[in-house]
């Protein structure tokens, strides 16, 4: 799934109009531009390891964020997949006593892109199954 870098929103609720910016697809430098809520993000790959980690800056949040980062890593597990998402948000320092407040709502938001993920992957089994 997270190799389909621009069919995000097909599982990550409260994501549209997801694009590549970029011609490189799915590798380090590859960047798409996403609208989640009021904001038009443009994310672009660090770390590919196809199956196993994603990064990726996020730029296009408030002006007082100085960097944003996410890292997913995906492993196998006796049971099935364990999914980790690591995220870095940093404010200016004028700000960073909103340090606190902002990774609580990337925590939320990350929260309820996992759940779109299971979801998915669940949906996706039962087709399968039958």
């Amino acid at each position: 799934m997270l190799s389909a870098f621009d069919q995000v929103d097909a599982w990550m609720p409260g994501i549209s109009n997801v694009a590549y910016t970029t011609h490189e697809e799915a590798c380090v430098g590859a960047a798409r531009q996403l609208t989640i809520g009021p904001l038009t993000l443009l994310e672009e790959i660090t770390t590919w390891e196809p199956e196993s980690e994603l990064a990726y800056t996020i730029a296009g949040l408030p002006s007082v964020v100085t960097i944003a980062h996410n890292r997913w890593n995906i492993e196998p597990v006796e049971d099935g997949t364990r999914v980790t998402i690591t995220s870095i948000i940093e404010m200016s320092r004028g700000f960073r006593f909103l340090e606190e407040r902002a990774k609580k709502t990337m925590k939320g938001q990350l929260d309820t892109f996992l759940s779109g993920m299971a979801y998915h992957l669940h949906q996706a089994q039962t087709r399968i199954a039958r």
